[in-house]
């Protein structure tokens, strides 16, 4: 892999770009030192002398400043006397977040893995101070206004802590979609639609186990170090070692090399666009947790453009992110501080990896001087190394090589590898790293940031306001505008009853002003909330029935139409015993003779069992009746009896 004496071959894509750093607020320079002071109007920021009732409002008051400036508030040192009879705190600070200094980072060994984070510490010095006045609150005595970091852009200002706070209606509302069993992802969900934002293979089960293949043809498959000779000698070995000369599969693949192994690409910008399918799986995921098969075709654009803007949402906090946050150093160079400032966050991740990696695993072999530079034969002693020692070698020779060549014009601002890193994905590898460390370059070769990594890629985002002409808009203005009301009087029960009362002579109003509402049909209501209207004239017709995959019948002869002209396969009532064509199991015959007959006899019997409890029920009655005849008799003759026996 080492480069011949006469290849010049450089990376020939125009790279006319020029990062730009980004900045907002007031830049100045204070003994030597460059300050970001907030764009904010006078009486509208801290001042010396300003009185507060209580720490609280000094805490709010600056908390809601530096929202508006673009920064974040953290709570600092106080002092109390000990003299101090009461419980106020004599000295309170309130300072930036960004305040204060990272801890050394731990050493990161060439096995060890870390956890890769950011951080917002800049030794930020700006600070509200605020001391206690007896019998009249706090009082400013100190306000340090500029930032030694950039502030956050107005557009970007919802992904603050400060604006994480969920207000009261928020939460009534999100309460009362937990009752109706939707979980807050879903409630939340609603809440931005309400208010429009979000801020406002084929070998076979044998070879398939056998971890010498896989890791054999892994290695000549996924790897973009060898040059396509090399993979197709590589590969016919492995069909010959393995006996695969007659693999079909294999076979069909090779035939397709072109278009899928890396080694052809080599020379190709694909800025990491050979991947696996997972980029696509992403994107079928996020459009298919909001879209169906079942939606017409309007539904389906607004479904679209909810899922448009949830990926612009996460696109604008990643460049916040990138932005306001520090990531942890891994060395002192002050290449790897350029990078993380021009790099969007997960692509500078990827640089630091390859900087680092110049440190502790890149070491220079020869130096020979070409042209008006310098040629430099690295040798990689960390991953590289460790790859050609695990089942790499074949026939006694390593699949690749672990020595790569960088030619090296310093004044030029020319770097070139042949292990093609910056040809292939657009980002400088180790090795040419290494030779700028040696080169004792000190600043980030601008030449070689593709604006698509930078963290100025896309241009900035505007605000733009709504003109509140549509009825939509004015809908989502009064929702938000009577939401604003009821969180600022939610504690002030008074205030909060003037305001219902308000909004019932309001409501009074409308009764006056429109006695009767006009009433609309259901098209139109719904053309309304869509927000358009069904056309006079429809040129796109619903397309014709297809058939689907896997539903294909066979096709039938004229005999089998003859034999059978319904085209069904007959059956057999299992009851009759004849044809089903003509009629079903609820018309058959003998179905419903059978009904019929079990019909009557349950009339039968019901009629005789209804005339043997009249039966029994008339014997009753009269043996009732003669007992109470005998028993009258009986008395009767007691009595006579009684009196003869007394006359005598």
């Amino acid at each position: 892999m080492l480069m011949a004496e006469t290849d010049t071959h450089v990376f020939n894509q125009e790279n006319d770009y020029e990062p730009v750093p980004y900045s907002v607020g007031v830049v100045s320079e204070e003994a030597g030192e460059k300050l970001w002071v907030p764009d904010i109007p006078v009486g509208q920021k801290p001042a010396y002398g300003m009185m507060y009732h209580s720490l609280q409002q000094a805490y709010e008051y600056y908390k809601d400043y530096a929202k508006r400036a673009g920064f974040e508030v953290r709570l600092g040192q106080q002092y109390k006397s000990n003299k101090n009879k009461h419980d106020n705190l004599n000295i309170k600070y309130f300072v930036c977040s960004k305040e204060g200094t990272n801890p050394a980072p731990t050493k990161v060994g060439a096995k060890s893995k870390q956890r890769k984070h950011s951080s917002k510490r800049t030794d930020c010095k700006a600070a509200f101070r605020v001391k206690y006045f007896e019998g009249r609150g706090y009082w400013c005595y100190e306000f340090i206004e500029g930032h030694n970091h950039s502030l956050v852009n107005e557009e970007d200002s919802v992904f603050l802590v400060s604006s994480r706070d969920v207000s009261y209606t928020q939460q009534v509302f999100l309460y009362q979609a937990s009752q109706v069993n939707l979980g807050p992802v879903k409630g939340f969900n609603l809440l931005r639609v309400i208010y429009g934002e979000y801020d406002f293979i084929g070998v076979g089960p044998d070879l398939a186990k056998d971890e010498t293949f896989k890791q054999r043809i892994s290695d000549i498959v996924w790897t973009d170090r060898i040059e396509p000779e090399e993979f197709e000698d590589l590969w016919e070995r492995l069909l010959v070692d393995f006996d695969l000369k007659s693999h079909e599969w294999l076979l069909d693949m090779y035939n397709l090399r072109h278009k899928w192994i890396p080694a052809y690409y080599r020379n190709e910008l694909m800025s990491g666009l050979m991947r696996t399918s997972s980029r696509s799986e992403s994107e079928n995921n996020a459009y298919g947790r909001l879209t169906s098969i079942d939606l017409t075709l309007w539904e389906f654009y607004n479904h679209f453009d909810s899922v448009v803007g949830c990926q612009k949402f996460a696109q604008r906090k990643n460049d916040h992110d990138s932005r306001y946050t520090i990531p942890d150093f891994h060395t002192e160079l002050q290449i790897e501080k350029e990078a993380s400032e021009l790099y969007t966050r997960s692509i500078f991740f990827d640089v630091q990896t390859e900087i680092y990696a110049s440190v502790i695993s890149c070491m220079s072999v020869s130096v020979s001087d070409v042209d008006s530079g310098k040629k430099y034969v690295i040798q990689d002693t960390g991953e590289d190394e460790k790859l050609s020692r695990r089942h790499r070698i074949v026939k006694g020779k390593p699949l690749y090589d672990v020595f790569y060549e960088v030619l090296c014009k310093p004044s030029e601002e020319f770097y070139q590898c042949t292990c093609k890193r910056f040809e292939s994905y657009g980002l400088l590898c180790r090795h040419i790293f290494y030779v700028i460390r040696l080169s004792k370059v000190k600043t980030f070769p601008r030449k070689y940031v593709l604006r698509r990594w930078s963290q100025d890629s896309l241009p900035p985002a505007s605000v733009i306001q709504a003109s509140g002409d549509t009825p939509d808009m004015i809908l989502r203005e009064i929702f938000r505008s009577v939401e604003y009301c009821v969180n600022r009087y939610a504690n002030e029960p008074e205030l909060l009853q003037k305001f219902r009362d308000h909004q019932v002579q309001l409501m009074a109003k409308a009764d006056a002003d429109v006695p009767i509402s006009k009433k609309t049909n259901k098209r139109d209501r719904i053309a309304s909330i869509l927000g358009v209207s069904q056309p006079k004239e429809i040129v796109v017709n619903i397309p014709k029935q297809v058939s689907t995959k896997g539903s294909r019948k066979r096709i039938k002869s004229s005999i089998e139409h003859s034999m059978n002209p319904s085209g069904k396969r007959r059956k057999n009532c299992r009851f009759c015993k004849c044809s089903m064509n003509d009629h079903n199991q609820a018309k058959c015959n003998a179905v419903r003779a059978q009904i019929a007959a079990k019909k009557a006899s349950d009339k039968a019997a019901l009629r005789e069992m209804k005339q043997r409890e009249r039966l029994a029920a008339k014997k009753a009655r009269l043996a009732e009746k003669n007992a109470s005849a005998l028993a009258a008799k009986k008395a009767r003759l007691d009595e006579k009896n009684a009196s003869v026996g007394e006359n005598g």
